[in-house]
């Protein structure tokens, strides 16, 4: 009865919050912002950087303003048709937390109030909620946010911090780079190991990543809250990068020296503000990692079209 279920609910996928995969090109979903009767495409620049609450960063331009007192929501559609739009995937609605202005646009920061999904039926969606997804630290409230939030695939790139004996290396997805790359932004949690030292030195070095690197970035998750073994225990090279000497995997497509300008506490995680000051290219990409919900993939799955699992 159990794999019956199984079947019915999940199909071919396996139970697990987030696929892997990789894309061809540009993502096939879209991302809008309304504010009152305004309403933008912000695909490429929005990004999750905190969870509890979840808060978006999205990157508006200097000819873009929207009023801090107005209502806000995110709409994330499926690949568009010759008909026009795509279909809904979900909806979160949001308030004003904050903002960062730079001279070329400004960040605003907005907190999720309320969140609706469109993957599956609202009964399948709490079937599969109350058989897969329900843990101590997950209520359905908190798997739609999820779900709606990583509708749309989230890059996984590799943070680095340090040299010799005090060092860090961990893969992130809550970051964006925006402003012709000259700004990037990070959601880390407070429990991060190295989060104290980076905001006390206020550097830090960001790499380009491929998915056929999954298994070792996916082993450096656990260096978010735990001790790395020296360099030369770990089971891949490294190189450090040229200005700051920090510790780069050496399988990394590129790298980004960072100098840390502003830290903001969005509840569950620390936001980083930092300004490229140097970048690196090692290699060339054969493609980026990302994490799409599985609720989206899904969906996905079944009408396509579907990214490559890695």
């Amino acid at each position: 009865m159990k794999s019956l279920l199984r079947k019915i609910l999940l199909g071919n996928a396996s139970a697990k919050d987030y696929q892997s995969v990789t894309l061809a090109g540009d993502a096939a979903e879209s991302v809008w912002l309304q504010a009152d009767e305004q309403t933008m495409d912000v695909s490429k620049n929005h990004w999750v950087l905190a969870l509890d609450p979840m808060v978006f960063g999205i990157w508006l331009d200097k000819k873009t303003q929207v009023s801090k007192a107005r209502h806000f929501n995110l709409y994330f559609r499926g690949p568009a048709s010759m008909a026009g739009t795509g279909p809904l995937l979900a909806r979160l609605s949001l308030n004003y937390f904050d903002a960062i202005d730079e001279p070329g646009g400004s960040l605003l920061l907005l907190q999720v109030q309320q969140s609706r999904i469109y993957h599956v039926s609202p009964l399948k969606a709490r079937l599969l909620f109350l058989n897969y997804y329900k843990t101590p630290q997950t209520d359905f409230r908190r798997l739609k946010a999820l779900a709606a939030a990583f509708s749309y695939p989230r890059q996984v790139r590799v943070v680095s911090f340090g040299r010799d004996d005090q060092y860090n290396i961990f893969p992130m997805d809550l970051l964006g780079e925006m402003n012709a790359g000259d700004n990037f932004v990070f959601g880390l949690r407070h429990s991060n190991a190295s989060l104290a030292k980076m905001m006390e030195t206020k550097k830090m070095v960001v790499s380009e990543v491929s998915y056929e690197h999954k298994d070792a970035i996916y082993q450096l998750g656990k260096y978010h809250s735990s001790t790395i073994p020296p360099p030369a225990l770990l089971p891949f090279p490294l190189v450090k990068s040229e200005r700051f000497g920090f510790y780069v995997p050496a399988w990394a497509d590129s790298y980004t020296e960072l100098d840390i300008v502003k830290t903001l506490n969005l509840g569950s995680h620390m936001l980083l503000w930092a300004k490229a000051v140097s970048r690196t290219r090692l290699k060339g990409s054969t493609g980026r990692l990302f994490h799409l919900h599985s609720l989206a993939w899904l969906r996905q799955s079944k009408n396509g079209p579907s990214y490559s699992l890695v």
